[in-house]
């Protein structure tokens, strides 16, 4: 029996002698079409090769439908070599140029790829994003096996917000779709994905079904590329295990397949999981060996977090082979490249877009039962008439009087059944709520506990006052789920919570510096309250620290009344006083913050100095719950 490989090849002879004899410049395109698809994935090589040569057809560039396919074989070549950065505008190229000439299948093809090379370098929202597009294509067009990849892509998403259960439902589903329609390559990938999720849940024998499944798919298939997986996905689990020797083995058998495949980033992964289980087992100098080599490959994949990983192995083991220069040097690198990953605004936008997407949705449901709900409304209007047009014949009486009753029956059980589903979505719009609340709070510990790493002062403060800008907003959101009105904030209410955490943030008791406030009793729309919430946190923020230093008996005023339909916003303490000079000379991230949603309010902002600093904001633009 001739193997796919052979046959792919004859393929490929015959599709050459077509281009050689032919003039047509659209049967040589769709020649080599075909020849991209013929070649495996893994050798991306022959790829380029014959994009190469695609590209110097006359005028190629003239005809959209080629060149999103140049585009497509372009990202998916320097994907397999671990080039992730390169793949990723010309897989991004590939879907505008099919979406503008109305490809739907290659449009859903391409968005995939460029979903899961964003997936791949940690871009989770934009991988999010562009996942979605590929999947509702999908659906529409009834591709099963392309929805089974989506799901697997998509587990991997969940995974990396930390929502197991939900990864794993996805993994299901996709291992469900790939058996149904005996699609062993994904299923091998499925179940090495099952069993990395086990290993990191500690549920080493679940892992090790999975992966030995996993194994014995790929030696069926012959593919070293899973088997490449296959081996350094074992040597994790004995190293999470503790089998140190056993890891070694695993890991020796992944570098050797990896070696003679193209993707040089796979490797690096092997390099990092071989120096770790050295590092456990003492061996610092072969731990070095090993992290080094991730630096060869640095510009090509730009993978922070295999630096990361590589200046983690190199400063612990330089570290306990007492050469300390070299240990100090590649753990402020480790402390750079970690800066760069755990960057705030990332993990903020994550959060965020998950709960627009989510929320956009119930928003959708929550419109459609509205309109039904007046469409049952219209329908009792028009009944009541023919109740009133009814009264005019007494002999009709008997029989209008029983259709009414059965028709006002089946209005008040629709009616119940809408109330009862409106209930549903209230209670899911608090969930969001609850969810997004949580999502910041985990934030604001991840930075709680980067701050505990580190020794300067100022960088402490910095991501403190961090911490206290997320927590003004989870503090909305919070405000919201236990509310009965889920589209405001009890001002009161929340500004009470703010400033009380802004002083127990700040160690400052109420002996030394009181607080009062006169608050009207104000309803505001959430996306003028995280503004104006984030403005008093860094006022309030600013007194505490900078009014009082060296004093006691200190007061801070806050007053928010709503005027002649503008809200009037004045906080103001009596402590050292800043000039307006000075804090408009101010270049820090606070004014900076106060000034941008200065202007998002369209506020008049004014401050003075006497006997304190008075700040007085005039909103213009502000919403109030509906």
């Amino acid at each position: 029996m001739l193997s796919i490989a052979s046959i792919s090849q004859s393929n490929i002879d015959q599709l050459e002698v077509k281009i050689e004899q032919s003039d047509n410049i659209h049967q040589k395109a769709t020649a080599y079409i075909e020849i991209l698809k013929s070649i495996h994935w893994q050798q991306p090589d022959s790829t380029l090769h014959y994009i190469d040569q695609f590209r110097q057809l006359p005028n190629i560039n003239n005809y959209s439908k080629y060149l999103l396919e140049i585009e497509y074989y372009l990202s998916r070549a320097y994907r397999a070599k671990g080039d992730y950065y390169l793949a990723m505008p010309h897989a991004l190229e590939s879907y505008k140029i099919s979406e503008s000439i109305n490809d739907t299948i290659h449009a859903a093809r391409a968005a995939y790829q460029y979903g899961v090379i964003n997936l791949n370098v940690s871009n989770m929202s934009e991988s999010l994003k562009y996942l979605s597009i590929s999947y509702n294509y999908y659906q529409t067009l009834g591709k099963d096996e392309k929805i089974a990849d989506l799901n697997n892509s998509l587990a991997s998403y969940y995974l990396d917000n930390n929502n197991i259960d939900k990864a794993i439902e996805k993994y299901n589903l996709a291992l469900k779709t790939y058996e149904k329609i005996n699609d062993t390559m994904g299923m091998a990938n499925v179940h090495a994905n099952l069993g990395l999720t086990y290993i990191d849940e500690k549920e080493y024998d679940r892992a090790e079904f999975h992966l030995t499944t996993q194994g014995k798919l790929d030696s069926l298939l012959g593919t070293q590329y899973g088997l490449g997986f296959h081996h350094d996905f074992m040597g994790y689990l004995k190293h999470s295990e503790k089998k140190y020797e056993e890891a070694v083995g695993w890991y020796n058998k992944a570098i050797e397949i990896r070696d003679n495949l193209s993707s040089h980033y796979n490797r690096c992964e092997s390099y990092i999981s071989m120096g770790n289980v050295l590092l456990d087992m003492g061996k610092y100098k072969e731990a070095i060996g090993y992290a080094s080599e991730i630096f060869k490959y640095k510009e090509s994949h730009k993978s922070l977090s295999q630096e990361q990983s590589a200046h983690r192995i190199l400063y612990s083991s330089y570290e306990k082979l007492d050469d300390l220069k070299l240990a100090l040097s590649h753990y402020k690198q480790y402390k750079t490249v970690g800066d760069s990953i755990y960057n705030q605004e990332k993990i903020k936008a994550l959060a965020e877009s998950e709960a627009k997407l989510k929320k956009t949705d119930l928003d959708a449901e929550i419109t459609v039962l509205n309109k039904e709900k007046e469409l049952v409304e219209l329908k009792l209007n028009d009944q009541r008439l023919i109740i009133s047009v009814s009264i005019i014949g007494l002999l009709l009486l008997t029989l209008v009087t029983i259709v009414i009753i059965k028709l006002y029956q089946n209005i008040k059980s629709k009616n119940q059944q809408i109330n009862s589903t409106l209930s549903d979505k209230d209670i899911l719009l608090r969930e969001i709520h609850h969810r997004v609340k949580n999502n910041l709070q985990i934030i604001s510990s991840l930075l709680s506990l980067q701050s505990r790493q580190i020794s300067d002062v100022h960088v402490q403060q910095a991501i403190n006052e961090g911490r206290n800008r997320v927590r003004s907003m989870a503090l909305i959101h919070q405000n919201l789920y236990q509310n009965k009105n889920l589209t405001g904030v009890d001002v009161h209410v929340y500004l009470n919570k703010l400033i009380s955490e802004l002083f127990n943030t700040y160690n400052i008791s109420q002996n030394k510096v009181s607080l009062q406030l006169s608050i009207d009793n104000l309803n505001l729309d959430v996306d003028t309250m995280i503004p104006l919430g984030l403005v008093i946190n860094e006022l309030v923020s600013n007194s505490l620290k900078h009014a009082f230093e060296n004093r006691d008996n200190g007061i801070i005023n806050i007053s928010l009344k709503e005027e002649e339909q503008k809200l009037i916003l004045k906080v103001s303490d009596n402590g050292i006083g800043l000039e307006k000079i000075a804090f408009e000379a101010s270049k820090s991230f606070g004014n900076r913050l106060i000034r941008a949603f200065t202007q998002k309010l369209k506020a008049d902002f004014n401050i003075r100095s006497d006997n304190g600093t008075h700040v007085t904001m005039i909103i213009n633009n502000y919403l109030k719950a509906a």
